[in-house]
């Protein structure tokens, strides 16, 4: 952690964001916001303000120039080939179709189009969120640390005010913030880092679709409330895809950093 930041207030920050966030989803708000088209999600902006007002303008400038893990083409295997298997599970296995969706053309395979732009509107706020796990995060503990400020971060989103406990939507929420963390601790690379994560939220909406209208305007366009989905999945397996496809990614994730250790240390002991 920032020896500028201190615990009290890191704790301070994150109890008066999600209360903010509580009663905002309360009063029936929204949590986010969007400015000449970009996102902005009131826990990472106030987040960001948070590190920013106690942190040194060179160290941010640092993540964007010295970017100690450059081969992007990691991308493919966390974000494509995950998304891959599931859909050659469902396939084999017989539960899925073409589904035949609500705003197909206009919604459907117009983000497929403008992929380059919603990622551009998302990435402010998402470049906010590695700032703040970065700076905030200690040498030991990382994992720990930052998986639990993801948690804590979000923690609001998931509490049941009008409705009933979703606990697929928490599933995914603590393996997200897991992934987060691994990306966090073993790439240390701003782009990789927010290509990565948008990549896979908008890849997993897109192909079996969300109800959630925050999810579907900050990922996609402000305009739509939800979406079916490109495929349609049996009953009783569509609640698990996302979390399953979220599992798989984070397999890879820990093969990764177990290879990425190893390799160190053969390194060390050289």
């Amino acid at each position: 952690m920032s020896k500028n930041i201190k615990l009290f207030q890191l704790i301070t920050g994150l109890l008066i964001t999600n209360i903010a966030g509580f009663f905002l989803r309360f009063f029936e708000f929204d949590t986010y916001f969007i400015l000449i088209g970009f996102r902005f999600h009131i826990s990472i902006l106030l987040s960001f303000l948070f590190i920013l007002y106690k942190s040194d303008l060179d160290s941010i400038k640092n993540f964007f120039v010295d970017l100690p893990y450059k081969r992007y083409s990691v991308i493919i295997v966390i974000v494509v080939l995950p998304i891959a298997a599931i859909y050659l599970f469902l396939l084999v296995s017989g539960n899925i179709s073409i589904a035949d969706p609500d705003y197909f053309y206009e919604f459907g395979l117009s983000s497929i189009v403008d992929y380059p732009i919603y990622l551009i509107w998302n990435l402010p706020q998402l470049f906010m969120f590695f700032l703040f796990l970065n700076i905030i995060k200690s040498e030991k503990h990382q994992f720990i640390i930052v998986t639990l400020l993801s948690v804590l971060l979000f923690t609001f989103e998931f509490v049941p005010i009008h409705e009933e406990i979703n606990y697929m939507a928490i599933a995914g929420m603590l393996l997200s913030s897991l992934i987060v963390a691994l990306l966090v601790i073993n790439f240390k690379n701003i782009y990789l880092f927010s290509i990565s994560i948008f990549s896979i939220l908008w890849i997993s909406i897109l192909s079996f679709g969300s109800s959630s209208k925050k999810l579907i305007n900050i990922l996609f366009a402000s305009q739509y409330e939800g979406w079916e989905g490109f495929f349609a999945v049996s009953k009783e397996l569509s609640a698990y895809i996302i979390p399953a496809y979220f599992g798989i990614v984070l397999i890879i994730l820990f093969l990764f950093h177990y290879f990425m250790q190893r390799q160190n240390g053969k390194s060390v002991s050289q």
